[in-house]
């Protein structure tokens, strides 16, 4: 099973690494059926084929300057979408996993009587926390990942990055709020800052 290659393509090729767009409406309306067909015969949907299709041809926009140093197009776009395909799939079969350990992980806890008083002894100390690691600690529990709930927190709270510097060299934060309170003193007039 391959892709069969439209009329003209190494003109349209040559033509879409010069930054043309029509040329590269042309080249995925000769390929879309073909491309899409075989997607579907593997994902069984609609909305997956068309997001697997979009994004292998995204590729080859984005590559195009590549596209005239191809021999076989067809060849090498029926890889391209073999591959992300393949990729695709292996992600949701993943994402599923995940699911499912989640739900029995919720099914486990709600079972357990005597969870309550863990939980409750939980928000307890995560209500003690202080607000940056209380932000972050509820994003990780969101599913954010560590870096996706720092970036989140960085954008919300900018003072808080010079904090978090600061923990990275091992400085105490508590003393960058202090100094930070002893400038603002000093800018105010009400505090003597050297």
């Amino acid at each position: 099973m391959g892709l069969i290659s439209i009329d003209n393509e190494r003109n349209i090729l040559n033509q879409i690494a010069n930054n043309d767009e029509q040329a590269f409406v042309a080249l995925f309306n000769g390929y879309v059926q073909q491309t899409g067909k075989i997607v579907f015969a593997i994902t069984g949907s609609k909305v997956q084929t068309e997001e697997i299709v979009q994004d292998v041809f995204l590729k080859v926009w984005n590559e195009r300057a590549k596209l005239p140093e191809i021999k076989k197009f067809n060849s090498y776009l029926f890889i391209l979408l073999r591959n992300h395909t393949i990729n695709y799939i292996n992600k949701q079969i993943t994402e599923r996993k995940h699911q499912a350990q989640y739900a029995n992980y919720v099914e486990q806890t709600e079972l357990a009587p005597d969870t309550a008083p863990m939980a409750e002894h939980l928000e307890k100390a995560i209500d003690r926390l202080p607000t940056q690691q209380k932000t972050v600690f509820l994003l990780r529990a969101q599913g954010y990942r560590v870096q996706q709930a720092a970036h989140f927190f960085h954008r919300r709270h900018p003072l808080r990055r010079r904090e978090n510097h600061a923990d990275a060299h091992g400085l105490q934060s508590k003393n960058l709020v202090v100094e930070q309170s002893l400038y603002e003193q000093g800018k105010d007039g009400k505090g003597d800052r050297r």
